[in-house]
């Protein structure tokens, strides 16, 4: 699937809106400003599940063209409510 056609699908799915007001809802506060938004850590996490194999780093780069390490994604991940995703 590609990236365009991904964001295409999950917009029909759930609307920008929509996404956006829960990730604010539950978004902790950051210590400085953030490569990625919530939302597009979101849907760098649902584009991820639908691949094969890659990292999670890999898919959300092609996916937002934002360049972040493995483990930067991991720390962004930790810092989501359990309930947002």
């Amino acid at each position: 699937m590609q990236s365009v056609q991904f964001l295409n699908v999950l917009n029909e799915m759930i609307s920008t809106e929509e996404l956006t007001r829960v990730c604010q809802k539950y978004a902790p506060r950051p210590r400085t400003p953030p490569k990625l938004s919530a939302e597009q850590l979101v849907s760098g996490l649902i584009f991820h599940q639908l691949h094969d194999g890659g990292t999670l780093a890999d898919h959300s780069g092609q996916l937002h063209g934002v360049s972040m390490s493995d483990s930067a994604y991991a720390q962004r991940r930790q810092l989501l409510p359990r309930g947002a995703v």
